[in-house]
């Protein structure tokens, strides 16, 4: 029989956490994941580009919600809505530019298939700004867990389906529930709405992968009422799900191994490139190489990766998105961004166009048997002069060690926000979440981000 004792020991965990047991750097660290979650939120729901989430919100909530107890702020925006929809628009808006927090041992982005909805339920049932974070904490340690002990299918991207275990433990917790049993309902029956989102629609540019973020956190708002009306799903759905049909294995041992000991949000790592973070380091190891060197100067360059980066080779793309897991486009990009940061949108086209063709990736197998601990990335760029320069990295811009990390993070936040809200309400606003502990309206918090006027 399959061992489901973890159940009960992670239900008990997020039933007894308590931020008085928490070292000072993982409260700071939680905190900082928050603050950029919501500065991402703000920036994909205003992008000006006309991007999926701005067209979601004027679709689904361009009215005033009838029942004002039930209002939900489309963040960073002039919308209002329901907390249901708000969950649903704010998660798709979370993930629309690759700039959202990630896990390279959760393998994934903990934090965006909960983050909309327990905002929203926080603001629903007028919990404080300590009930939310204690919940936040609990519910990414969980669930980047989960993220380790799943085995994914290499045609299945990590959007959608074992981020949203912990889900049932975290509202448990916000809403103060006894029963640890209750618990495990609730996070049984999220993990049953698991969802496949598939590489090949990511890969193709298809934006199906940032509604399922949203999916995921509108049913987490809808999990209080389910375990109410009595429904369940049986205790073995992670292993059916993640042995059977959306992963090859799971080791459940991952979920109680040094929980409350061990912090994987320690590990998180903060994007400062809008591309899927298997580009990072190829990225940084470009702008390093080439310098000043003239675009035109370059004949080709040549990348060794691990796998999961290697997929990401293609030399052509048809939209910005699907440039985002292009390692020749987000290269070719950064380097043109840098040089040519007045160039006209159509010659910068070309030559993006023009360089990513001279930029290929391959696997380097003895890199991929360094993952999940070490993720390198060998570049060699050749010049038309014949010079060639090299460099290996084993690290890319925003990880967890980077040094002044936190202040980058600051600094990220308020590009994002201050052009939009101002900058007394951008700092208000980042006063208030360094001490959250202290907010008892957590209303009054989220009505921050809302904007009088479209801007």
């Amino acid at each position: 029989m399959f061992e489901l004792k973890y159940l009960q020991t992670v239900a008990k965990y997020a039933f007894s956490f308590s931020l008085d047991d928490i070292p000072k750097d993982v409260n700071l660290k939680a905190k900082l994941i928050i603050l950029d979650s919501l500065g991402v939120i703000v920036a994909g729901n205003n992008n000006a580009r006309e991007s999926e989430p701005s067209k979601a919100s004027n679709t689904f909530a361009s009215f005033q919600s009838p029942i004002s107890a039930e209002k939900g702020y489309v963040i960073g925006t002039d919308k209002v809505t329901d907390y249901k929809t708000a969950a649903l628009l704010n998660g798709i808006a979370l993930v629309a530019e690759e700039l959202d927090e990630g896990n390279q041992f959760a393998k994934g982005h903990p934090a965006c298939h909960f983050f909309s909805g327990l905002l929203a339920l926080t603001s629903q049932n007028n919990r404080s700004g300590k009930e939310f974070l204690e919940s936040f904490i609990v519910n990414y340690e969980i669930g980047a867990r989960m993220g380790a002990a799943v085995k994914q299918k290499e045609s299945i991207h990590p959007h959608g389906n074992w981020g949203i275990f912990a889900n049932g433990f975290s509202v448990g917790k916000l809403l103060g529930w006894k029963n640890t049993e209750e618990y495990i309902r609730a996070a049984m029956l999220s993990t049953s709405l698991s969802m496949p989102t598939l590489w090949q629609s990511v890969s193709e540019g298809h934006q199906v992968r940032n509604v399922i973020v949203g999916l995921n956190n509108l049913h987490t708002v809808l999990l209080p009422g389910l375990v109410t009306a009595g429904f369940s799903a049986t205790n073995l759905t992670p292993k059916i799900l993640f042995e059977e049909v959306l992963a090859d294995g799971f080791v459940s041992a991952f979920l109680d191994k040094d929980l409350g000991n061990f912090y994987y949000l320690e590990k998180t790592y903060f994007k400062f490139y809008p591309y899927c973070r298997f580009c990072h380091s190829s990225i940084d190891a470009a702008l390093s190489l080439v310098g000043n060197t003239s675009l035109d100067d370059i004949k080709r360059i040549d990348i060794k990766t691990y796998k999961s980066a290697a997929k990401l080779k293609a030399q052509e793309v048809q939209y910005d998105f699907e440039g985002k897991f292009s390692i020749p486009f987000s290269v070719a990009s950064e380097l043109s961004i840098k040089q040519n940061p007045l160039i006209d949108e159509t010659s910068k086209k070309l030559q993006i166009k023009d360089l990513m063709r001279k930029v290929y990736v391959v696997e380097d197998e003895d890199l991929t048997a360094l993952l999940p601990t070490e993720r390198y990335t060998a570049m060699n760029i050749e010049f038309w002069d014949q010079e060639s320069r090299s460099i290996v990295l084993k690290r890319a811009t925003g990880d967890p060690d980077e040094e002044n990390l936190e202040r980058k993070v600051l600094e990220k936040f308020k590009r994002n926000v201050l052009p939009l809200l101002g900058i007394e309400r951008t700092q208000q606003i980042i006063d208030s979440i360094y001490s959250l502990e202290k907010i008892n309206d957590f209303n009054a918090f989220i009505k921050l981000f809302h904007r009088t006027t479209s801007g």
